[in-house]
């Protein structure tokens, strides 16, 4: 098996004009190409926050092409994304930030009680002007590890409070070939 990491590139690669998704809120049609555009473009914005490989990173956005493009930028990157539930208190939020040593949160624009963290808002593609990131312009980045962690998803279980749970980058590529296959 080869791995690199990076579904949504090697996605591009093989399959660049494929419809990848239908936003169907706003009826945005995305090719893989475009997706991974994006998703490099999110990247670049994570590293521009501050964002090292290794280090953790939260995304609170409602279902959007913007939660798909910054998920996607971990493997772009190399740092761990932090998926945060959108009904969550800022209390819980607060917690989670705590536990993981989240170094910054993005957050969508109607989210405004937001977790004691640095918060960073997804520049618009019009206004960024930075060159890495850019279509024709990806990041350079080390092949991954199947066992480098991805994202650290929280669950609550039997107690309520929140437990992080780490998934390697191989669970992201088993899911995605159990997906495609089945």
């Amino acid at each position: 098996m080869i791995f690199d990491g990076d579904l949504l590139a090697e996605r591009a690669r093989l399959t660049p004009d494929k419809l990848a998704l239908v936003a169907v809120e706003t009826g945005e049609r995305l090719t893989y190409a475009e997706l991974n555009e994006r998703a490099e473009w999110a990247a670049a914005a994570v590293v521009a926050a501050g964002v090292a490989p290794g280090d953790r990173y939260g995304i609170l956005f409602h279902n959007s092409v913007d939660f798909l493009a910054l998920f996607f930028a971990a493997a772009k990157c190399g740092a761990i994304v932090v998926p945060l539930s959108t009904r969550a208190t800022v209390h819980e939020l607060d917690q989670v930030v705590r536990d993981c040593s989240m170094s910054v949160l993005f957050a969508g624009s109607e989210f405004t009680e937001l977790p004691s963290c640095p918060i960073a808002r997804l520049p618009t593609r019009e206004t960024d002007n930075r060159a890495t990131g850019q279509p024709g312009n990806p990041m350079t980045r080390q092949p991954g590890n199947p066992e480098d962690p991805y994202c650290l998803l929280y669950t609550s279980g039997t107690t309520g409070k929140p437990k992080g749970v780490m998934i390697p980058k191989r669970q992201l590529w088993w899911n995605g070939y159990n997906t495609a296959v089945n």
